[in-house]
């Protein structure tokens, strides 16, 4: 049974769902970082839940992807 109340787990869920809306508006991990101005290496610690982005760096993500917020932290 997952725990879907562990904050890695949650970290980690989220980082996948950056990585998968990356993939489908079919954006390099060095194309999105450019945008929301971090670097590749950045957003590959996010996208694998190993780092959290800053609030600031969550919302340009999200604009950057076109997708809502409850879309990236749902269920």
């Amino acid at each position: 049974m997952r725990d879907h109340t562990n904050p890695l787990t949650q970290q980690r869920r989220i980082g996948g769902r950056l990585r998968w809306w990356r993939k489908q508006r079919c954006l390099s991990q060095a194309e999105l970082a450019r945008r929301v101005g971090v670097t590749q290496s950045t957003l590959s610690h996010y996208e694998y839940g190993e780092r959290e982005p800053k609030l600031t760096i969550f919302l340009a993500l999200l604009e950057a992807l076109d997708v809502e917020m409850a879309t990236i932290l749902g269920p």
